[in-house]
């Protein structure tokens, strides 16, 4: 998996010949039960030239680069197992940055989990390997409107996880490739995707979609997706002063 193009962009130089730079990679992992697949998506953030909003500050774009369907009853630690030494261990996914006052900073991709159920159990297999935070960051899917943030894990409305990502895509900010099998049935899922109001709430709900159509591949993709639009790649010191 190739990087994007990675040269420090200069938005005061009007002549600079910088294209794009990669500002990280996320990986989703949406955990199936019996009956569903487990799926991992990779999502690489790109600074963009020529890509800004009303007030002149760069925007970002989200590109899904892979999709990975896992077969039915692959267990929960071979998942574990592959996704850290296929994608974890993939050094082409390092970001690495020279920051001023700081030097060189080297770090493994964000991964985004589904701890929602058993869950909980496969973070924890990711931590007995040494994947922690922040590189690891654990997301239990709910019902609702409101985000929380409690003892170490994400608790994110399934509505706020795929809306965003929806709007993302209407407005050319998420971006899927073509050209593989997966990555057109991530297409489809996204487009399959559509809320339902519940008689006894006044919000929109997504959790039906099961019923009719798998959503292993859109639930990984909007993982990452989140993770993208919620983590920034900075060292230790510098983290810490901006709040991460």
């Amino acid at each position: 998996m190739k990087k994007t193009y990675k040269t420090e962009p200069n938005l005061s130089d009007p002549g600079s010949t910088v294209v794009a730079k990669s500002m990280g990679f996320y990986l989703g992992l949406d955990l199936g039960q019996s009956r569903d697949y487990s799926a991992l998506v990779v999502l690489e953030k790109v600074w963009k030239r020529g890509h800004a909003d009303t007030r002149g500050r760069a925007l970002l774009q989200h590109f899904v680069r892979f999709v990975k369907r896992y077969p039915l009853g692959t267990s929960y630690p071979d998942v574990v197992a592959d996704v850290k030494e296929t994608f974890l261990g993939d050094r082409e996914l390092y970001f690495e940055e020279i920051f001023e006052g700081y030097g060189l900073f080297r770090a493994k991709p964000y991964i985004v989990i589904d701890a929602t159920g058993v869950g909980a159990a496969v973070r924890d297999e990711f931590i007995k390997l040494g994947i922690t935070r922040p590189a690891l960051q654990s997301v239990i899917i709910t019902g609702g409107l409101d985000e929380r943030y409690e003892k170490g894990i994400h608790r994110v409305p399934k509505s706020r996880l795929l809306e965003q990502m929806q709007v993302d895509a209407a407005f050319g900010r998420l971006k899927i490739a073509g050209g593989m099998e997966l990555l057109e049935t991530l297409k489809r899922e996204l487009a399959n995707v559509k809320p339902k109001i519940k008689p006894e709430s006044t919000y929109l709900s997504y959790e039906e979609i099961r019923e009719s159509v798998h959503d292993d591949l859109v639930l990984a993709a909007s993982l990452a997706h989140w993770g993208a639009h919620k983590y920034n790649y900075l060292p230790p010191s510098m983290a810490k002063a901006a709040g991460w």
